[in-house]
């Protein structure tokens, strides 16, 4: 039995998400090796930001309603994470793709820089030092995506 404090919920949607994600940049990974930047932003929209966007939203929304900006957070994950996800399934193109995951590329890093001087300043509000790689590992991989297949476009400026 489970009541609203067990974190243990919350827990188990962070890994799924985490999960989604990780499947995402292997098979964009993947079709970076095999295909072209083109393809591989594919996935990488789906998975690593689409479903990991509306695990997120449902981790931080519905888990936690007592805290109003953790619920606003998880709304603006899913409004990305829809995004993404009907620019796949509805063929709007690698443009739009690409900056879909761009745009949640961007918003991970200030929150990875945050977290990093919350840190450098011994905040006593900092978060974990893992959560903190993984916002600015995920920003890395999702610019570089977006980046790589704006490129392989041709999108000016890009390529």
């Amino acid at each position: 039995m489970s009541d609203a404090t067990d974190p243990r919920p919350a827990a188990a949607l962070l890994v799924a998400g985490l999960l989604a994600a990780g499947l995402g940049y292997v098979m964009g990974f993947n079709q970076l090796a095999t295909q072209s930047p083109v393809d591989a932003v594919l996935p990488v929209a789906l998975l690593s930001v689409g479903l990991a966007g509306l695990l997120a939203m449902v981790r931080l929304s519905l888990l936690a309603p007592a805290d109003p900006g953790r619920r606003e957070l998880g709304f603006a994950h899913l409004a990305v994470g829809v995004a993404a996800a009907g620019a796949v399934l509805w063929h709007w193109g690698t443009t739009t793709q690409a900056v879909v995951v761009g745009i949640y590329g961007l918003w991970y890093l200030p929150t990875g820089v945050v977290g990093v001087v919350a840190h450098l300043r011994r905040s006593p509000w900092r978060r974990d030092a893992v959560v903190v790689g993984l916002d600015l590992a995920q920003a890395g991989l999702l610019v570089g995506f977006a980046w790589a297949a704006l490129a392989d476009a041709g999108v000016h400026p890009f390529g």
